[in-house]
């Protein structure tokens, strides 16, 4: 009869441990399954801003261009430009199914430059936080004459003047006595009253 109450309690004894070995692992499996959701949770909604442009500057010739700039990023973007002669004419957007990042394609017109200097401008792409700029220079005109000095002799006198422009130009002479007489395709030509004077005199030519 003792006998049989020891075997009893034995395998009470075993069957309580197993108990408590199937509740263990129940336990690691079940704070398994809470944890790993929490290892996963910092994917592509933390993703930090991203902007990219290209090109970073650009050269517009001098009778006016259009040109376009590419923006990468994972956030809406829009363009400003700096300047009234450089305008943005339309936005076209790409959106990528393999990846966060889209592309936007800015088309741009700059209008011609009447001046022979050069002049810049800046375009600025802007997303949330971030920002980039791109440089724009634009040439100006072509104007070049054929000397820059000339000497004439005290009596009457003419000489000529080639002119090399992409536009129109104006001339101006700052001495009476000196006359522009014709202007064929460039080609000036200026007529010289004679200096009755024993001092020598200068006068300036400018061509705009």
């Amino acid at each position: 009869m003792r006998r049989e109450d020891d075997l009893r309690s034995r395998s009470h004894h075993a069957c309580a441990a197993r108990g408590a070995g199937l509740f263990t692992r129940a336990l690691i499996a079940l704070m398994a399954l809470i944890l790993l959701p929490t290892g996963c949770s910092s994917g592509g909604d933390d993703e930090p801003e991203s902007l990219s442009v290209s090109p970073t500057s650009v050269s517009v010739a001098a009778d006016g261009d259009t040109f376009s700039i590419t923006a990468s990023a994972n956030v809406s973007v829009s363009a400003s430009t700096s300047a009234t002669w450089l305008k943005l004419t339309s936005t076209d957007t790409s959106t990528s199914s393999t990846s966060s990042t889209d592309k936007t394609v800015f088309s741009f017109s700059a209008e011609a430059n009447t001046s022979s200097s050069s002049r810049t401008a800046t375009i600025t792409i802007t997303g949330v936080t971030l920002s980039k700029q791109v440089s724009v220079t634009q040439e100006g005109l072509e104007l070049s004459v054929s000397v820059s000095e000339v000497e004439i002799e005290a009596t009457d006198d003419e000489f000529t003047v080639t002119v090399t422009a992409d536009a129109d130009y104006s001339v101006s002479v700052s001495a009476d006595w000196i006359t522009l007489k014709s202007d064929s395709n460039g080609r000036l030509t200026f007529s010289v009253e004679a200096n009755t004077s024993s001092t020598a005199r200068t006068a300036t030519i400018t061509i705009t």
